[in-house]
């Protein structure tokens, strides 16, 4: 974390999200999954006539059992996200400083998101799942990648303390509460 800092820059908070909260977060997806997987699975039999298959038959057989095969990849694809939204929480490092709020993935690519004063908007404090809050402080147009807006706004989520840290970014980028969160 301190190999981030630039010479002067005082970290004030460091946390990192809950990875469980993380994982329950995404847990309404595994039930989609599951009624893909399914689906995919009895669309499989179906089209093997509820046994084995048998792919000396036609084409058209084949395809359509591959093409339900690949349907049930992607339900068990769903049905692993919570899994993976917890690894993802345990490789992420969240940093506040007296000049920028740091977001620090150190899983697979190190890869580390930088927000200055000019980059942060309406801060945002909401409650987030398992007794953990979210804290979003950057505005849409600072999360645009690559030509590719995002639909999550930048922030620090599933932490602990989201309401001292909501009241800590006020003060060091100066954006006073207006209501409404």
């Amino acid at each position: 974390m301190r190999a981030e800092l630039e010479e002067g820059e005082r970290l004030l908070w460091h946390g990192r999200p809950d990875p469980k909260a993380a994982a329950f977060h995404n847990a309404r997806i595994v039930f989609i999954g599951a009624v893909i997987a399914i689906f995919a699975l009895w669309w499989m039999l179906a089209a093997a006539d509820y046994g084995i298959p048998d792919f000396s038959q036609s084409m058209k057989i084949r395809i359509i059992e591959s093409v339900a095969f690949l349907v049930l990849m992607v339900g068990l694809g769903l049905c692993y996200t919570p899994r993976i939204a917890y690894r993802r929480a345990l490789g992420t490092l969240y940093a506040l400083t007296d000049r920028r709020c740091l977001i620090i993935h150190t899983t697979g690519n190190k890869a580390v998101q930088s927000y200055r004063e000019e980059d942060i908007g309406e801060i945002e404090w909401m409650i987030g799942p398992k007794k953990t809050d979210h804290v979003a402080f950057a505005s849409p147009e600072a999360t645009v990648r690559k030509g590719v807006s995002t639909i999550r706004r930048a922030g620090f989520y599933n932490i602990a303390d989201g309401k001292a840290v909501e009241q800590m970014l006020r003060e060091v980028f100066h954006k006073p509460y207006t209501g409404g969160s």
